[in-house]
């Protein structure tokens, strides 16, 4: 897709331009995924997918486990950097 192309999408799905820029997290990116405390999402590393528009005031994000074949969508708020390794 060229960057017009893009902006078109963006402005079709009501994402301000630049928006994306200003994601925490990059597609492809490995982060760390806080475990629910109800049990219903494990925690650990897993993949960037996709960046999402905001959600009740939070940008999302589409992340892939690594110990899991499907994906899922979860909150900025719920992603991290991993820990170094030293």
């Amino acid at each position: 897709m060229l960057s017009s192309d893009c902006d078109e999408a963006y402005k079709a799905w009501g994402i301000a331009e630049g928006a994306m820029d200003l994601y925490k997290f990059r597609i492809g990116q490995t982060v760390h995924l806080q475990a629910s405390h109800l049990g219903q999402i494990l925690g650990g590393l897993c993949t960037v997918t996709g960046q999402l528009p905001e959600h009740d005031g939070e940008r999302e994000y589409r992340v892939k486990l690594t110990c899991e074949s499907h994906e899922r969508v979860v909150q900025e708020s719920q992603l991290s950097k991993p820990p170094s390794r030293n």
